[in-house]
């Protein structure tokens, strides 16, 4: 599963979870949680890569083929 998300913050905190690596303290901790044993499983799997990509797109940002 590829995620891609426009909140660089939230894209740190998924992969500061992934295995081998030490989560950070985070807000939202009843939420990260539940979310940690599936990221987890997903990252370990080697199923799961998060990335950052920038919201807001101009028209010059799609004419560049930089999203849709």
């Amino acid at each position: 599963m590829w995620v891609t998300l426009d909140n660089e913050a939230v894209v740190k905190d998924v992969n500061s979870m992934m295995p081998g690596r030490k989560p950070k303290g985070k807000d939202n901790d009843d939420l990260w949680i539940r979310l940690k044993p599936q990221l987890e499983k997903r990252s370990g799997e080697g199923t799961l890569k998060v990335t950052w990509a920038k919201g807001h797109a101009t028209e010059e940002d799609v004419a560049k083929g930089w999203c849709t």
